[in-house]
């Protein structure tokens, strides 16, 4: 992965450049998920959807062309952005209820020939639920592209490395918000920035080990005053660890 040298841009070169780099590789991306597992009835689906949209009709006959399923809520951190912060205890969510796996596989079953893919992420953190794998692979067996974001803040056994590169994820995004628990956990709270580092090392091994395409590797970077001063270093290890993107 290439990335640009920020200190040799003036400020509207810099926005300039980045803004434009970084959408022409969301993009890419995106195509590669539509080009994923493209048929006939997901096509036509594709076309519905675009003739809804600009005529701007009330009354739709079709799907959405990529679905949001959240298998369970249950995280480890108490990022200061999310509803699990300490800040939000008082709203008394049940984040440890988990979808069933038959209802999770009746909804795939009902969705598979029209839409292109699953993100399987929303406010918690995926990897915990034991399930995640045989969604994934639930999912990969209709040819959907499957997309997870994950703090990868926790101990992960080599097992699950394995089956993470293994199970047909086409997409994985790991967010680093900084290069010292001092910066990160300010954001990221009771998360751990060397494991993080640690185990996106190992699936990146993992992927050479199989020599696997997938998952593509996205790595994420929220600016945030408290960490701006470790952009540049940030931008110098993603390209040591040959991210697919920033």
């Amino acid at each position: 992965m290439k990335y640009l040298d920020l200190r040799q841009l003036n400020a509207t070169d810099k926005r300039h450049n980045i803004l434009s780099w970084h959408y022409l590789r969301q993009t890419k991306r995106k195509a590669e998920l539509f080009w994923f597992g493209i048929t006939f009835k997901r096509t036509l689906n594709l076309l519905k959807c675009a003739v809804n949209f600009l005529f701007g009709k009330t009354k739709i006959n079709s799907l959405p062309l990529f679905v949001k399923i959240e298998l369970s809520a249950r995280c480890n951190l108490a990022c200061t952005v999310c509803l699990h912060s300490h800040t939000n205890d008082n709203l008394q969510q049940n984040f440890s209820v988990r979808m069933p796996m038959p209802t999770y596989k009746r909804l795939v079953d009902e969705m598979q020939n029209r839409i292109f893919g699953l993100s399987l992420y929303y406010m918690g953190e995926a990897f915990l639920n034991p399930d995640i794998i045989e969604a994934i692979r639930y999912a990969c067996q209709y040819h959907l592209s499957t997309h997870i974001s994950s703090n990868f803040s926790f101990p992960m056994p080599e097992a699950l490395v394995r089956d993470i590169v293994k199970s047909g994820l086409t997409h994985l995004t790991v967010c680093i918000d900084g290069l010292t628990n001092n910066t990160y956990q300010k954001t990221r709270v009771n998360g751990d920035v060397e494991l993080v580092i640690k185990n996106l090392r190992r699936i990146m091994s993992e992927k050479t080990k199989q020599k696997s395409r997938y998952p593509q590797i996205e790595i994420q970077f929220i600016q945030f005053a408290h960490n701006t001063n470790e952009l540049y270093d940030v931008l110098r290890l993603f390209s040591e660890l040959k991210a697919d993107q920033v």
